[in-house]
């Protein structure tokens, strides 16, 4: 007789097979959680690593703001000393030229005619003065144009008097200063070696060949 197994073989082995598919998604589902728990931490350390220097940054930076404020008043000092020197330059320039050209002026003064007031920017020098015609004014106004320490001469305000029977005219001119060019002093030439050694030498021979005095 053939035995004939009756037990549930089939059902159990499909339940088993069903279980340890069920184990193995667990397991699968636990390694990706734990995966993404592990890629969350690296991240969130990368961030709080880049906080903690975005925090010392700040630290330092608001360390150093009380001396950049000091590098700025620096800064704004020299450059106001300079914008000074360089105004007591101007003024000693025009210190230096004002003999000059009161000289020139005097010069270039027609007679009959005399200044009532001069005055000086950096760049420009206003007259005022009287004469007795306009001829006067033109010899005056050609005699400034021929000084190369002044350019670009304009008379204005034109009043033309008359007092006593004297007709006066009063003008004012206005001129550009032009300013000197500064020249370098030329450079001594170096002396060459065989030139100085043929210079000491010589200059030894002499004072052996020269007569002692007895």
């Amino acid at each position: 007789m053939i035995p004939i197994n009756l037990l549930p073989w089939r059902e159990q082995k499909r339940q088993a097979l069903k279980k340890d598919y069920f184990y193995r998604l667990i397991m699968v589902a636990l390694v990706a959680m734990l995966l993404l728990l592990l890629v969350r931490l690296f991240f969130q350390s990368v961030i709080n690593a880049q906080e903690n220097r975005n925090s010392y940054l700040k630290a330092q930076t608001d360390i150093l703001k009380p001396q950049t404020k000091i590098y700025d008043a620096l800064i704004k000092a020299e450059k106001d000393n300079l914008t000074k020197i360089d105004v007591l330059d101007k003024l000693n320039k025009q210190r230096d030229d004002a003999p000059k050209i009161l000289a020139i002026l005097v010069s270039a003064m027609p007679t009959g005619a005399y200044l009532l007031n001069i005055s000086f920017t950096p760049t420009t020098m206003t007259l005022i003065g009287v004469t007795n015609s306009s001829k006067e004014i033109t010899e005056f106004m050609n005699a400034l144009g021929k000084v190369t320490l002044f350019r670009d001469a304009k008379i204005s305000d034109l009043i033309t008097s008359s007092q006593n029977g004297n007709v006066r005219q009063q003008f004012k001119i206005t001129l550009t200063i032009v300013p000197e060019p500064i020249v370098a002093p030329t450079p001594l030439k170096p002396i060459a070696p065989t030139t100085a050694i043929s210079t000491i030498t010589a200059a030894a021979a002499l004072s052996v060949s020269a007569p002692q005095k007895k």
